[in-house]
């Protein structure tokens, strides 16, 4: 079992970036309705995904501020126990960042029947990840991570009266901003798709390529 959650913990990014391809292709070949298309609902609908999006990237910056590198490993490892910045809210803000990124990508490509897809995909995806590793913060920090787990919930913050300020940390790693580009894009992509005369363009262009009548 041990295993099985390293190797999940492991895979976790590949995963994240298959989900996020199987739904570019939904809206490829079952792009959303033109109903409301220029409406308040699409309005309020593209300013709700891009909240989360934005929401979910600043939570991940401000996490990587003060966890470091270590965030960005194949492998489990942590120098320190890390209890700062987001970390006095939450036990895991970098997963609840990628969850407001996640749902926000498909507020934004309006495909609600992704969205049953996309919350199982969370919990087993991210409950084999944080088992994982809690297990391993449990064997290297023993008390002091059990007393941190007592104190602070998973994915929700509590209440800010009990944490500090929102202060960034020192130890912010440059590849992060990769994960910012990658959220700009997806943002791009799907608000790209979603216009009627882009849909056109891409669909002669699928006709082209695989040489089928349009």
């Amino acid at each position: 079992m041990r295993f099985i959650k390293r190797h999940v913990f492991f895979l976790r990014g590949y995963t994240q970036a298959l989900f996020f391809l199987a739904l570019v292709a939904h809206v490829w070949f079952y792009p959303p309705s033109d109903v409301f298309e220029g409406t308040w609902i699409d309005t309020l609908v593209d300013t709700l995904g891009a909240a989360c999006l934005v929401a979910g990237g600043l939570l991940r910056i401000w996490a990587v501020s003060h966890a470091g590198r270590c965030t960005r490993s194949r492998r489990l490892k942590a120098p320190m126990l890390i209890t700062s910045g987001p970390y006095a809210l939450m036990r895991h803000p970098i997963y609840t960042g990628n969850f407001l990124i996640g749902l926000g990508m498909v507020v934004l490509s309006e495909s609600i029947v992704w969205i049953p897809v996309f919350l199982a995909l969370f919990v087993l995806l991210y409950g084999a990840l944080v088992a994982a590793e809690e297990e391993f913060l449990s064997e290297r920090f023993g008390e002091a991570f059990e007393r941190y787990r007592r104190s602070v919930p998973k994915y929700l913050p509590r209440p800010l009266a009990t944490s500090p300020s929102f202060s960034p940390g020192n130890r912010f790693h440059l590849k992060e901003l990769g994960t910012v580009l990658g959220i700009a894009v997806g943002w791009f992509c799907f608000e790209w798709i979603e216009s009627p005369s882009h849909r056109q363009w891409l669909i002669a262009l699928y006709h082209w390529l695989t040489g089928t009548p349009s």
